[in-house]
């Protein structure tokens, strides 16, 4: 899935970029989400006028740790998951 925003202005496209990053959830596996909420919350990133220079200038403010391994709690929610589709009932 993809998130877009759209609005008037810059300003409010981002506000509403870093909402959607926020509400989004993916369980399980490495994603980049934190890494994009960064980007966008950036005060370089939301003057504009960004180049391709901006991960390199700005690595220490944007980079995230390597990605942990599963909870026991997510795992559990995974199997259950498994288990509910198995037996038809989701």
């Amino acid at each position: 899935a993809m998130v877009r925003c759209r609005a008037p202005t810059r300003a409010e496209a981002l506000r509403r970029m870093s909402v959607s990053l926020k509400e989004y959830q993916i369980g399980g596996l490495p994603n980049n989400l934190e890494f994009l909420q960064r980007c966008v919350e950036h005060p370089a990133f939301q003057q504009g006028g960004v180049t391709t220079g901006f991960l390199v200038e700005h690595e220490a403010d944007v980079s995230i740790p390597p990605p942990q391994p599963p909870t026991p709690h997510l795992l559990a929610l995974a199997a259950f998951s498994l288990l509910l589709k198995r037996e038809g009932m989701c």
